[in-house]
């Protein structure tokens, strides 16, 4: 039995002991090639486990292969592994390996669609866009929140009422771009005061977000092929509907219509910058000639004629050549931003004896927005009576000749940015009875950049030629945040008001303060002004007279200018009110007999000049 026993111990003990030397050599052998430590082997151990955890997520997502996964690369917290080109999981330890097209792949929707502006590089989560804006504007939103606007943002408000989240373009990705939405006057005057970009109040907003540069268009009579329509009446009542549509490679004659216009529209940027609601509208290449008509728009956001040329951009360089020529024909508007004449994205306007008023905020008679075009006026009576609404308003190249420009409530001309207004014998007549938005000043010309997106950066410029220039309140001519020519010859200027500069250039509640000043050069030719001229620390001025121009005044008289230089013809004059202060003086008359010191001094980088 004892035997027996031990015997039976022996068994047990020898096979205790080869089970454990085989364990000890499998593990000898998995040392010896592996190297690794009973600590590494944990660490192994636990990256097999997150392998198969990776794994089985990736098997997951398999079925959705090829599917958006922009959400997924766009979160770096949430990471997983992916497939190498072997279709094994490849990572490094503690890192997330994505295959080479695990990007953000291509939006199957993102097909930029002609003339869209971003307002933003920030946001493209798909925001309808803020509104247009004229004058300026208030900060944007950069949420790009996708909802649909609602509150509609007045154009032409040349001294930037604010805007109240006007709606954009239907679809037009990225809510609010720098600064925002603006709203005098195409994202014109009327911005934030000066401060950081991007949505903190920035320089008038960069117009608010990217708004479509396709909208939907509806009309109650469509014209699509070349004829010639003899009065009648044409009526909608439809918000966003067009009364007349003529769009294509066609020749089209409207003589002696009715045309008018009701029904609210909430549309933002596509009344403003496409044209929807107006009461005609010409688009695709269109040739419209209009004579004899009658137009009366009731409607917010309803322009009496559009002329859009297919390219609603800052910085347009193309047209589809859509024309318009309008004569002997009356336009009447009484909502806010319902323009006479309207032009857009490199259209073309020729207008000959109208008669346009207007009544509501941000209306200009003569108006264009985003992407520009050239306008030529000549002849007739464009009168506004809206806070915000200039008689003309300029993101184009507008010429007006023979006519009576007259703004009751507002500025009488606005340049805003890289375009241009000239006039020739005309008579502009502003009475800027109260200020509007964030302008800080009354004035009659007025050349800025809102940074709405509207306009292009680069020279404003302004030229009249034997006109007449009356200003009820404020100063003449101002100039803010642009560089600015500004020529004249044979003008009358007349200032009713004591306290008016003649021209003013400062910083104001655009672009970034310290540097948005006004850079202006002035050319009198054969011109006689009288009135003080005020530069600021931030702005400069390089002003010449030339054939036999006379200027009356003081320049200059605080010695604030960060720089002046005067430059005088032998046959032209100076005649000081006050003692004036300039950087630089080149007088042909060697003498400066020309120079009318009337017991005033007239120092250049602080001496004083002497005959």
């Amino acid at each position: 039995m004892k035997h027996s026993k031990k015997a039976i111990l022996a068994m047990i003990l020898s096979t205790i002991l080869c089970v454990g030397l085989l364990s000890g050599c499998d593990s000898v052998q998995v040392a010896d090639n592996s190297s690794v430590s009973e600590e590494s082997s944990k660490e192994e151990s636990s990256e097999v486990s997150e392998v198969s955890e990776s794994s089985e997520v990736s098997e997951s997502s398999e079925a959705s292969e090829g599917s958006d996964h922009s959400e997924e690369a766009a979160s770096g917290d949430e990471s997983s592994a992916s497939e190498g080109e072997s279709g094994e999981p490849s990572f490094e330890p503690g890192e997330v390996s994505l295959p080479p097209d695990a990007g953000i792949p291509e939006n199957p929707n993102s097909e930029q669609i002609e003339g869209t502006m971003p307002g933003s590089e920030s946001d493209d989560s798909g925001s309808e866009g803020s509104g247009s804006g004229e004058e300026g504007g208030q900060p944007g939103d950069n949420s790009g929140s996708g909802s649909e606007g609602s509150d509609m943002t007045p154009p032409d408000k040349p001294d930037g009422e604010s805007s109240e989240g006007g709606s954009g373009s239907e679809g037009g990705p990225g809510q609010g771009g720098e600064g925002g939405s603006g709203s005098e006057g195409q994202g014109g005057p009327g911005g934030q005061q000066a401060q950081a970009p991007n949505g903190a109040g920035g320089a008038g907003g960069m117009g608010g977000g990217m708004s479509s540069g396709s909208a939907d268009y509806s009309a109650v009579e469509e014209i699509t092929e070349s004829t010639t329509v003899s009065g009648g009446s044409y009526a909608s009542e439809t918000a966003d509907e067009n009364a007349i549509s003529v769009s294509g490679d066609v020749d089209v004659t409207l003589d002696g219509v009715t045309v008018t216009k009701s029904g609210d529209s909430d549309g933002g940027d596509n009344t403003s910058f496409y044209g929807t609601n107006s009461a005609i509208i010409a688009k695709d290449g269109a040739n419209l000639t209009i004579t004899g008509a009658t137009i009366t728009t009731d409607a917010t956001g309803a322009n009496g004629v559009f002329s859009y040329g297919g390219s609603a951009t800052t910085n347009n360089s193309s047209s589809d050549g859509t024309t318009i020529t309008i004569s002997d024909s009356t336009i009447t508007t009484s909502a806010d931003n319902s323009g006479g004449i309207m032009t857009t994205g490199g259209g073309t306007t020729y207008a000959n004896n109208l008669t346009i008023t207007t009544a509501g905020t941000s209306s200009a008679a003569i108006r264009s927005d985003r992407g520009g075009g050239t306008v030529v006026v000549d002849g007739g009576t464009y009168t506004t009576n809206g806070k915000g609404s200039p008689a003309v308003y300029s993101t184009a190249d507008i010429t007006v000749k023979n006519a009576k420009l007259v703004a009751t409530a507002s500025e009488g001309l606005i340049i805003e940015g890289k375009n241009s207004i000239t006039i020739e014998n005309c008579e502009v007549e502003d009475s800027n009875t109260s200020l509007n938005g964030q302008s800080t000043t009354y004035k009659n010309i007025f050349l800025y950049q809102s940074m709405s997106g509207d306009a292009a950066d680069g020279q404003a410029s302004f030229s009249a030629t034997n006109s007449k220039i009356t200003t009820n309140k404020g100063d003449t001519i101002y100039v803010t945040n642009t560089t600015a020519y500004v020529y004249l010859s044979g003008n009358t200027f007349v200032n009713n008001d004591a306290d008016g500069y003649f021209l003013r250039a400062q910083s104001d509640s655009w672009g970034s303060s310290g540097s948005n000043g006004g850079q202006v050069t002035l050319v009198l030719d054969d011109q006689e002004v009288e009135g003080d001229i005020y530069i600021d620390d931030c702005s400069t001025l390089d002003m010449t007279l030339e054939n036999g121009s006379a200027y009356s005044g003081t320049i200059n008289g605080d010695n604030t200018a960060e720089s002046i230089s005067l430059t005088l013809s032998a046959d032209s004059s100076l005649t000081l009110t006050g003692d004036c202060y300039v950087t630089s003086l080149s007088n042909a008359d060697a003498t400066n007999s020309n120079i009318n010191f009337n017991g005033y001094t007239l120092y250049v980088n602080g001496t004083a000049v002497t005959k």
